[in-house]
């Protein structure tokens, strides 16, 4: 078998391993977006409803306070919880913006270079079979 030969099997057996990291890497990615979501759905409705539990408690003698840098400033209960509903909306589109454009970011990057490595892998493969069918060819004229 001629030297060339043999570092190309070198070579295709090293891009199957790399592959397989790959295919494992994208596997994970599937499995930290669940438990993402699942994070999501959970500990946000949560918070959500704490905050709700606790406007549910105020009576209208209550006051609420808004702090703005070292002070407290007197606000509107209606007004206080308007806004804290707004900013829970805002908290989850972001949470959900942010986990999104991370898992698009990082799946492309596994997917391409899962597309690059089964590329390599085919062209080696191809030169891998074009190389020993020419020495067995070779062999075949030596041996007539």
């Amino acid at each position: 078998m001629s030297a060339r030969i043999v570092s190309l099997q070198d070579e295709y057996r090293r891009l199957e391993t790399e592959r397989s990291e790959a295919i494992e890497s994208r596997q994970a990615l599937g499995a930290q977006e669940a438990e993402n979501k699942t994070v999501k759905a959970v500990r946000l409705p949560q918070l959500s409803s704490l905050t709700r539990q606790e406007f549910a408690k105020l009576t209208p003698n209550n006051n609420v306070y808004k702090q703005m840098g070292p002070v407290l400033v007197k606000q509107d209960q209606v007004e206080a919880k308007a806004n804290v509903d707004k900013r829970l909306e805002f908290i989850a589109g972001e949470m959900c913006v942010t986990a999104l454009i991370d898992q698009l970011i990082v799946s492309k990057r596994v997917e391409a270079k899962l597309k690059d490595l089964t590329e390599r892998l085919d062209a080696t493969r191809m030169e891998l079979v074009k190389l020993s069918t020419e020495e067995q060819a070779k062999a075949q004229a030596q041996a007539a």
